[in-house]
């Protein structure tokens, strides 16, 4: 796959509404074949990309933002897309992913009040 923001948007496919059988048939036909063959690539790519998005700008800022900055929301879909992809969320811990979707959620609220 070579278009990373496509499988960034499907690490978070989710049924709305349709036919269900379809929507079941392409998460598991992308678990099967598009995550083994792209996953790591991916997450070296995104950690690439996220390592040099904002240095530095986080502390000047007045209004921060909330869904690209340092700790904010692409952090948390990193964490949980390459956790996705790995299968598990080690190093973290049940505390730390309960921290995690916490923070996730009070992120949100905030980002969407």
């Amino acid at each position: 796959m070579s278009d990373f923001k496509v499988l960034a948007s499907l690490l978070d496919l989710r049924f709305i509404s349709g036919r269900d059988e379809l929507f079941r048939h392409l998460s598991e036909e992308f678990r099967a074949k598009v995550i083994p063959a792209a996953g790591d690539e991916f997450c070296r790519i995104l950690w690439g990309h996220r390592s040099k998005t904002g240095k530095g700008m986080d502390s000047v800022v007045l209004e921060p933002d909330l869904k690209n900055g340092w700790g904010t929301l692409r952090d948390v879909q990193f964490i949980r897309w390459c956790a996705d992809i790995k299968g598990d969320h080690f190093p973290l811990n049940k505390k730390d992913l309960n921290d995690l979707r916490r923070d996730e959620a009070l992120l949100m609220q905030a980002r969407s009040a």
